[in-house]
């Protein structure tokens, strides 16, 4: 399991409650944060959008399907140690996408909290190295 080898980096992986169907597969009935909602969540500095949680996450049939599509694309949701709603997609290092990534971690515009000057992209804010030159990148995640 990578849940642990996350948490030694500061992310924490949300859970999954899995159903049984009518043939005995497995399948995500809805996802939940890390960390439980708290009375004193605040409302998420740019360039987050989603902070704390609860365990009321349900996820409609059509979100389901989105779920198992994120993870044939390597996407996997977590919070920060800071309890903030993250992304992080797995990239070849080296690849175009991965330099792309590497060039917007450099744009100050991305990190401010100020939305008049806010460059409106979601910005890496970190880069787990894997292995075989593979590593995460890390992004907030979009209310969407």
């Amino acid at each position: 399991s990578l849940r642990p080898w996350f948490e030694e980096r500061g992310y924490f992986l949300n859970h999954h409650k899995y159903g049984v169907d009518r043939y005995g597969d497995r399948f995500p009935q809805y996802v939940y944060p890390h960390f439980p909602a708290d009375p004193s969540d605040e409302l998420p500095q740019l360039p987050y959008s989603q902070f704390g949680g609860d365990g009321t996450f349900h996820i409609s049939e059509k979100k389901v399907l989105l779920l198992a599509h994120a993870r044939q694309h390597q996407i996997i949701y977590a919070q920060d140690s800071q309890r903030r709603h993250v992304a992080m997609k797995l990239v070849k290092e080296g690849s175009i996408e991965y330099n792309v990534y590497q060039r917007l971690s450099q744009e100050e515009s991305l990190f401010t909290a100020d939305p008049q000057t806010f460059g409106c992209v979601i910005p890496p804010l970190d880069f787990i190295e894997l292995y075989d030159g593979l590593s995460f990148i890390v992004m907030p995640r979009s209310r969407a």
